[in-house]
C-alpha cells in the first residue's frame, strides 16, 4: 500500500497597506521576511539560507524546545519583481516530508484587481 496523496487548491487574498513595491520587499528581503514569518520565538534557528532569485532557494530549519526539527525548503521557479513569485516548497518534521506545495503570489494594486 502506498501513501494517499491529497491535492487541494485554495486562494488567500490580502489587502495590505502601502504600495505593491513595499509588499514585494517583504518577500524579497531576507531580514524583512524573517521578521514577519518568525512566529515561534522559542524555536532555535539551526539553518537559514535565502537566495531570492529565479532558480534560487530558501532553506530554514528550526529546532523546537522538545528537540523536534522542522524544515521549510523552497525553490523559486519564477520571480517577476513587483508582479509575481512562483515557488515550490516542502515542509519536513525530523527529516520526514509532511507536505509539499506549489505557490503563486501575485502583487496587484487595489485598482488593478481582476473582477
Amino acid at each position: 500500500m502506498g501513501v494517499t496523496v491529497n491535492h487541494r487548491s485554495f486562494v488567500i487574498e490580502r489587502a495590505l497597506p502601502g504600495s505593491v513595491g513595499h509588499a514585494f520587499r517583504f518577500w524579497s528581503d531576507h531580514e524583512l521576511k524573517r521578521r514577519w514569518t518568525g512566529c515561534h520565538p522559542d524555536w532555535e534557528v539551526v539553518e537559514d539560507r535565502f537566495d531570492f532569485r529565479t532558480d534560487g532557494s530558501e532553506r530554514v530549519i528550526w529546532r523546537m524546545p522538545d528537540g523536534t526539527e522542522q524544515a521549510m525548503l523552497a525553490h523559486y521557479l519564477d520571480i517577476q519583481p513587483r508582479e509575481r513569485i512562483v515557488y515550490a516548497y516542502v515542509m519536513r518534521t525530523n527529516g520526514q516530508s509532511i507536505s509539499s506545495s506549489l505557490v503563486t503570489v501575485e502583487f496587484t494594486a487595489r485598482g488593478d484587481r481582476p473582477p
